[in-house]
């Protein structure tokens, strides 16, 4: 199939504007992702919070 010059710019810019598009949607899906791990992170710590430390506790005890 052969293809004139004009052709071949016009698809040039399509594919330019659409690989644009799709660097734009890869960073946005980027951020969202970042976003929902946060919040599984924070959900998750809410849920089961920090492990107490054995030594606060004995400095506690000492403390009464």
């Amino acid at each position: 199939m052969k293809m004139s010059k004009n052709r071949a710019e016009e698809l040039l810019e399509i594919v330019t504007q659409k690989l644009k598009e799709a660097y734009l949607n890869l960073e946005t899906a980027k951020d969202t992702v970042d976003t929902w791990k946060c919040a599984k992170t924070y959900l998750e710590f809410i849920m089961h919070g920090l492990k107490s430390n054995p030594s606060l506790k004995k400095d506690k005890e000492v403390e009464s």
